[in-house]
């Protein structure tokens, strides 16, 4: 299954939604609408409304595509609307999901040592998910740790992250060490992080504010050199940052590693030309 990016949604609690901005998170920006993440669940369904009506056959699906694609692509050449282009992609991708995407994520095939080194939970799930789908030529997975903002700690921060980190550490180190045995992790990139920090000083009794000054990232594999911190922040300070990395400077490093011959070409999208 060749998707080039794809998400993994793993909710924190039953009942919450997703945040306001999450689809702007996956979102193709300023490209066209093909090169949007598909979102996946890991409970339930991996996609909503994937299956076929009952009693269509998978040969009238496929004529029913081909019609649809026929008339977009006369549209497209008429037009010259990307998202039109966009469209008929999203059929065809949605076609080969119907079959592959129910194998990749039957986490159930996995060994129970596997599963069990991940551990219990919808962030362990995600991260088997995210290896099964890196095995099947997916380019590019993202994870979310719960729906909602159960990182937001304004309040009860330190039973929060005791409540968490476990989860997600023990998941996290599964994922390196499972995608490193099976000889992936080399031609694998992990970036980890959030969208910042918390302040070092306390907010209202019993939590810490935002602290986009300084925030921590690890990266493991893909050719990353491993062994090494880069910058420091301040216990007291949030403003006293020793070595820092700038955001601007993470990103194209990053690229590089995740898409070589994509950081050296032009797109084009939505009206615009961008060097990327």
């Amino acid at each position: 299954m060749t998707i080039g990016f794809s998400l993994t949604l793993a909710p924190a609690s039953a009942g919450t939604d997703l945040q306001p901005i999450s689809p702007k998170l996956w979102s193709s920006g300023f490209l066209s609408g093909e090169y949007a993440g598909v979102a996946f669940r890991t409970k339930g369904a991996p996609v909503l409304y994937l299956d076929d009506p009952a009693g269509m056959s998978r040969a009238v699906r496929r004529d029913l595509i081909d019609a649809v694609n026929a008339i977009n692509q006369k549209t497209f050449e008429e037009v010259g609307d990307p998202e039109t282009h966009a469209r008929i992609q999203q059929y065809e991708l949605a076609f080969r999901m119907q079959f592959e995407a129910q194998d990749a994520f039957d986490i159930g095939k996995e060994p129970e040592s596997v599963r069990k080194m991940y551990g219990d939970g919808e962030f362990a799930n995600a991260c088997l998910i995210a290896r099964r789908l890196a095995e099947r030529g997916v380019r590019i997975t993202q994870i979310y740790y719960g729906d909602g903002q159960p990182w937001d700690d304004h309040s009860r921060i330190a039973a929060n992250l005791r409540g968490r980190c476990p989860e997600m550490d023990r998941a996290s180190a599964a994922l390196i060490i499972d995608l490193k045995r099976r000889g992936l992790l080399d031609e694998t990139a992990i970036i980890w992080g959030g969208e910042f920090g918390r302040t070092p000083v306390v907010e209202g009794g019993t939590g810490r504010d935002h602290n986009p000054y300084g925030y921590t990232m690890w990266l493991a594999g893909g050719g990353v050199k491993g062994g090494q911190a880069v910058g420091a922040d301040d216990t007291g300070d949030e403003f006293h940052l020793s070595s820092p990395t700038r955001q601007v400077s993470v990103d194209p490093a990053t690229q590089k590693q995740k898409a070589p011959a994509f950081h050296r070409s032009k797109r084009g999208g939505i009206g615009k030309s961008t060097k990327c």
